[in-house]
């Protein structure tokens, strides 16, 4: 029995009506319009699934392009759905390539991958949502075995994502020692604070995240274009990222599926070829980037590293890194070069919008994605999934105005929050108490209760927004709902905090922290009222 995956169904998407459906690589791109997104078992599935449909655009049409990029992107823009006639041209091309059980070069594996003990691996090890041990992300309690589609899919998964940690040795492979395979990190995608801009169609999204540039490279290969894996390493100065379609298909793990009948049971996961990962900045176009200081003095160049999304924070608290010329504070570290870079994906989506490409009313919704792995990076710990919905005026290079309304928003929400959280602790130490605790009590409430109304609040921004109107909405806004909370907080304060003590040699009590807190307030919201709280 074969399965390919150019023409059997396996992977799972929303279609615009909103009904569930599970379509083939070819179906995805022609019914690419009447698809509202991509919807599997979890975000970060989706996410390695969604790179290889971009490897295959990529090389399909990106690769082809003889104009400028703007010109192309037009045109793309223009046609009612994705150029059929390249992609399932390069489909044909490639199809043999797409067998998931192949004798020679099965998807993403290695045909005669063996352990030396000829033992397979229990299929859960494609899981991160299977109990092994603890459970972290339980989604199905027995799981025993997988059907061909759900296989495939956690295959894109283990690629992309796989944990580091000891791995079993394969035959063949020089790197072994005692049966072992030992650690050589998590896969590519696991580095990144991953990040897809989504449009109102799967059509609109792939286009979103096709980047046209003038330096993509021809040799720009995806695994499938690349011989067939054998267990041994391939040479790292003959074959190495050279571009998206290489890295989003990148063969970190060995892997075989092993089926019995119409099901796959075991599987054996090794491995493969690591990632030079302090170097992929040019390759890579769907994380923001953070300059490293020891990296940087290791290899004496410039490297940046993968921006991790923080499992602590909102999406939007981050929104100045994922913006051309976000990080106004800091912007340049004592070595004069930029101290971070957004994610090409998102600075693409404001190119689109200064050429004039983009619908002058479309929004966009910015989608982070990523994995908090565990102790030594050897196990799954948090899944991180979060999005925001704003107009990609904002996502322009250069001091657009309405950009720099929601980057000062976000700074007047932070700096109103530790205003929130100082009234705690003054609360908390006036009663006789420790400042710490109170203080990340009231920060954490001080952020849920801002989050609602920021992501509504810059949804509403758009091109022609007057900035003067921007700014009072949302200090009315913030301000409101800070002083609602430190309402709150001064109605649980107990007859100690009331009285007070002295702290660094002045009195401080409620009514002392309760002033302080509004001064610093009304200092930070300019359209914040600074009258006396009522006694």
């Amino acid at each position: 029995m074969t399965f390919n995956l150019i023409d059997e169904p396996w992977i799972v998407v929303r279609r615009i009506g909103g009904e569930a459906d599970t379509v083939s690589l070819r179906t995805l791109f022609a019914e690419a319009p009447r698809i509202r997104r991509l919807a599997g078992e979890l975000p970060t599935q989706d996410f390695a699934v969604l790179r290889i449909a971009l490897a295959v655009l990529y090389r399909a049409v990106a690769y082809e392009i003889d104009s400028a990029p703007t010109t192309v992107a037009e045109e793309l823009w223009e046609a009612p759905g994705l150029p059929l006639d390249q992609v399932d041209a390069y489909l044909d091309q490639w199809h043999d390539r797409f067998e998931l059980f192949d004798d020679h070069a099965p998807f993403m594996q290695v045909a005669d991958l063996a352990s030396p003990s000829g033992a397979q691996g229990d299929v859960r090890l494609l899981l991160p949502d299977a109990p092994r041990g603890e459970p972290l992300f339980t989604m199905r309690s027995a799981v025993d075995s997988l059907t061909f589609a759900e296989a495939a899919r956690w295959l894109a998964h283990c690629q992309a994502y796989d944990f580091s940690g000891i791995k079993t040795g394969a035959v063949g492979d020089p790197r072994v020692k005692g049966g072992k395979g030992y650690p050589m990190g998590i896969g590519w995608a696991g580095w990144l604070g991953g990040v897809v801009v989504e449009g109102d169609s799967l059509h609109h999204t792939l286009l979103l995240n096709l980047v046209l540039e003038d330096e993509l490279r021809d040799d720009d290969l995806p695994v499938w274009e690349h011989k067939p894996l054998t267990a041994a390493p391939r040479p790292p100065h003959a074959i190495r990222p050279r571009g998206p379609a290489g890295l989003f298909t990148w063969p970190q793990r060995r892997i075989r599926l092993f089926r019995t009948d119409d099901a796959v049971d075991a599987v054996l996961v090794c491995n493969g070829d690591p990632v030079p990962y302090t170097s992929q900045i040019r390759n890579e176009p769907m994380t923001a980037w953070r300059y490293s200081e020891p990296q940087s003095k290791k290899f004496k160049s410039t490297v940046y590293m993968p921006r991790a999304h923080d499992p602590e924070r909102s999406f939007w608290r981050g929104l100045a890194t994922i913006l051309s010329g976000g990080e106004r504070s800091g912007r340049e570290n004592k070595t004069h070069v930029a101290a971070s870079v957004p994610p090409t994906v998102v600075t693409w989506a404001g190119d689109l919008v200064a050429a004039g490409i983009l619908p002058r009313e479309m929004l966009i919704r910015a989608c982070a994605v990523g994995i908090e792995y565990g102790a030594q990076s050897s196990s799954y710990g948090n899944l991180i999934a979060d999005d925001l919905v704003f107009h990609p005026v904002i996502a322009q290079p250069g001091d657009v105005p309405q950009k720099l309304a929601v980057l000062q928003a976000v700074e007047h929400a932070d700096r109103a929050v530790s205003a929130l959280a100082s009234l705690g602790g003054d609360i908390a130490i006036a009663s006789g108490g420790e400042r710490g605790p109170a203080a990340q009590r009231a920060r954490a409430s001080g952020y849920h209760a801002l989050d609602s109304a920021f992501r509504e609040w810059v949804s509403t921004v758009r091109p022609d927004s007057d900035v003067a109107a921007l700014d009072r909405q949302w200090s009315d806004r913030c301000g409101a709902l800070i002083r609602a909370e430190s309402d709150v907080i001064i109605a649980a304060a107990g007859p100690a905090a009331w009285i007070g003590r002295e702290h660094d040699g002045k009195p401080l009590t409620v009514g002392h922290a309760d002033a302080r807190f509004r001064r610093t307030l009304a200092s930070i919201l300019p359209f914040t009222p600074t009258e006396e709280r009522p006694a």
